[in-house]
């Protein structure tokens, strides 16, 4: 298959697809890499991240379907405070790790966007 040169203000990468669909990213850095796998999730799984997201804040049953199994599920998830103290956990990070994971959210962020989606 032909490859597919995806060029952003942030990053750049290739990505070719073999027969089976499957992405076989190139990159110039590792950041560039963390960028474009993001990015590749963003736009071959957009439904999964948005679903994780709002299951994990706890906002299923307000954004997917108001049932109880799904108020339950948010009422543990909220109990569970996954988002709770978050900044801090971030500041905790050490700066390459933390600059690490900033790359592949911008990469997650930006194929999003460039899909159409967004996360809530």
């Amino acid at each position: 298959m032909r490859p597919l040169l995806f060029k952003h203000s942030r990053r750049s990468f290739t990505a070719v697809r073999d027969d089976c669909g499957i992405p076989h990213l190139r990159a110039e850095t590792w950041l560039d890499a963390l960028y474009g796998l993001g990015f590749l999730h963003a736009v071959d799984r957009p439904t999964q991240l948005l679903f994780a997201r709002v299951m994990a804040s706890g906002r299923s049953a307000e954004r997917i379907a108001d049932k109880p199994e799904l108020w339950e599920t948010d009422c543990f998830f909220r109990r569970a405070g996954l988002g709770l103290h978050l900044d801090r956990e971030v500041a905790a990070l050490a700066p390459h790790t933390r600059e690490q994971v900033a790359t592949y959210c911008e990469g997650v962020n930006d194929g999003l966007l460039e899909s159409g989606r967004t996360l809530p």
